[in-house]
């Protein structure tokens, strides 16, 4: 299962930096047990400062916004 997420926000001064994360988790029967594994890399970071927020993919570049809402939505209330 793959899935995209939104992880902790951190609030400094005025902006909150909010990761949005790939999380990779599989697993397997085995005959001495279960293998499970999980992974989390990082996708962007979305910036909030004032009314506008900003999505940065991993180099700096800014990228659309669009496409993270869904997962960050109730992370960005409450800075201004």
């Amino acid at each position: 299962m793959t899935r995209i997420r939104a992880g902790t926000p951190v609030d400094v001064g005025g902006l909150r930096i909010i990761p949005i994360e790939r999380v990779h988790i599989s697993g397997s029967a085995r005959r001495s047990g279960l293998v499970a594994m999980a992974l989390i890399e990082p996708v962007a970071v979305l910036l909030k400062s004032g009314a506008t927020p900003r999505a940065l993919d991993l180099e700096g570049r800014e990228i659309s916004l669009d496409e993270f809402l869904p997962y960050v939505e109730g992370s960005l209330n409450g800075v201004e």
